[in-house]
């Protein structure tokens, strides 16, 4: 036994350092880059932000920011919002109503209707879907929910994905069931197929799998006409990361660990075909601003990697959100920017660490390439802890996504990898096909650190089309140059997340 020991003793560490292979070939399992994926944010501008839809701080921001696909009017905003006013509706009590509806009231009236928002701020970035479009199925009547979607056909605007309500499996807040909720869509459902039917419809589901939302609503929707299903989280916890053995793994892994969960539920209260959307993500709300600005940012950034190697399973991702708005509370702790009180204030037009992270990967995805694929890897390690004691689950360490300028598998290409793991790994590319004599590899790599400071910073001290930006601390860049393909071998370090070129030369 003794023997047997040591030999363990040896073996283990030999283990720990293997080379992690990340192959691709042909048969990868692969898609078009889309904004709705890599680009998405919620928003509230409009009903809380009051600064019009031109703008031109809040057009700068989404600009720079690259937010590629908007939620109109927001979250819980759109199940007190009249679409076709472009304002809370008049019956409205609630705080948000209260304190923002007077200043939407003394501007020109249909300020914030939603070809405003797409002519404007929601088409600022390079690459854009058009807007989800929450329906207000809650605070109004049954004539005016069906009068809304008539408004946005004569509109004449693109209106893709219709998204029912918003968190209705909060029954202290709203106090509807189930029933009632299904009762209330089946004529509006009937009304967008009516006007719009090529476009997607999604219900509103609970993340949680013992949820009696959930339970009840599937028993409900079986033969109901719509598309997809939404899911919000705000699980993420700085209070349980600090006690894991690295918070900055706990957030890191956290999308790869939830998001195949989520999927789970899905599938069994909803069926398999309901892709997903995830229309609001970030970490507890009321522990944001205890978050350091790294870990917001690969927190972020490694849900939409997760989403994209869940292979179609998640449709659009909406981080929570866009920005606030000087002086104002709301969202004031877990906004990517922060926009000036009065318009047109360019300068005043603040970015920080989940901003810098959130632009490159859309750059990255959709701007620098445009097709992912899907690899494997071999000889990857796990996790050494459990993060989450509800999902007993342990990643794999490297995390990749591989992308390339179309859906042909050819160089240049990029490698979008995430290292969730508290040590470092090497890792090589076992790429089918692809030969070059020399290779050139340009990294850049943003490590997670629990305690950095927070930097913002105003967009106008920096230049917003190269990264890494100057708000993320610690951010840096790294060349190599190797014979060929083969020989290409990357050290990554502990909780970093990287975004690399490679090329020939």
């Amino acid at each position: 036994m003794m023997v047997l020991s040591a030999w363990m003793l040896c073996i283990v560490p030999l283990l720990a350092t293997a080379t992690v292979v990340i192959e691709l070939n042909s048969s990868t399992y692969n898609f078009a880059s889309s904004p709705s994926l890599f680009a998405g944010v919620n928003t509230v501008l409009g009903p809380v932000i009051n600064l019009t839809y031109d703008d031109e701080g809040l057009n700068q921001a989404a600009k720079a920011l690259r937010a590629g696909l908007m939620r109109y009017p927001g979250g819980t905003v759109a199940n007190y919002w009249s679409i076709p006013n472009g304002n809370y509706v008049p019956s409205c009590t609630t705080g948000a109503c209260a304190t923002f509806g007077p200043g939407i009231n003394a501007m020109p009236a249909k300020t914030f209707t939603l070809d405003k928002f797409q002519q404007g701020v929601a088409g600022a970035a390079p690459n854009v879907d058009a807007p989800i479009v929450d329906l207000n199925v809650y605070n109004d009547t049954p004539a005016a929910m069906l009068a809304q979607v008539d408004y946005l056909a004569e509109l004449n605007v693109p209106v893709p994905r219709f998204e029912l309500g918003n968190e209705f499996y909060i029954t202290r807040a709203y106090g509807i069931t189930a029933a009632q909720y299904v009762a209330t869509i089946k004529p509006v459902i009937a009304r967008i197929r009516s006007k719009f039917p090529n476009s997607a419809i999604a219900i509103v589901t609970d993340r949680n799998s013992e949820s009696a939302w959930n339970a009840n609503l599937s028993k409900l929707v079986k033969n109901l006409d719509y598309d997809a299903v939404t899911v919000h989280d705000y699980s993420a916890d700085i209070r349980v990361a600090v006690n894991t053995p690295s918070a900055e793994a706990y957030f890191m892994a956290n999308g790869f660990i939830v998001l195949p969960r989520y999927a789970d539920n899905v599938k069994h209260f909803y069926g398999a075909d309901k892709p997903i959307w995830n229309t609001e993500y970030n970490v507890l709300i009321k522990q944001q601003s205890n978050t350091s600005g790294s870990l917001l940012a690969n927190f972020q950034a490694c849900r939409v990697l997760a989403a994209a190697r869940t292979k179609g399973k998640y449709a659009t991702l909406n981080f929570h959100a866009f920005g606030s708005e000087q002086g104002v509370g709301w969202d004031s702790t877990s906004g990517l920017v922060h926009v000036g009180s009065h318009p047109n204030q360019v300068d005043s037009v603040m970015m920080g660490p989940a901003a810098a992270v959130f632009a490159h990967t859309a750059y990255f995805t959709l701007e620098n390439y445009q097709h992912a694929w899907v690899p494997v890897t071999r000889n990857n390690p796990q996790l050494s802890f459990t993060p989450l004691t509800k999902i007993p689950t342990r990643p794999e360490c490297i995390q990749p996504l591989v992308l390339t300028k179309d859906a042909s598998l050819s160089l240049p290409l990029g490698l979008w990898v995430a290292n969730l793991c508290p040590q470092a790994h090497n890792v090589s590319l076992d790429l089918e096909r692809l030969t070059s004599a020399q290779i050139q590899v340009n990294m850049v790599a943003y490590p997670a650190d629990r305690h950095d400071t927070t930097t913002w910073l105003p967009l106008s001290q920096f230049d917003p089309d190269t990264f890494p930006w100057p708000t993320y601390p610690g951010s840096f860049k790294k060349q190599e140059t190797f014979a060929s393909l083969a020989d290409v071998e990357l050290e990554l370090a502990a909780t970093t997340l990287y975004y690399i070129d490679v090329t020939d030369m």
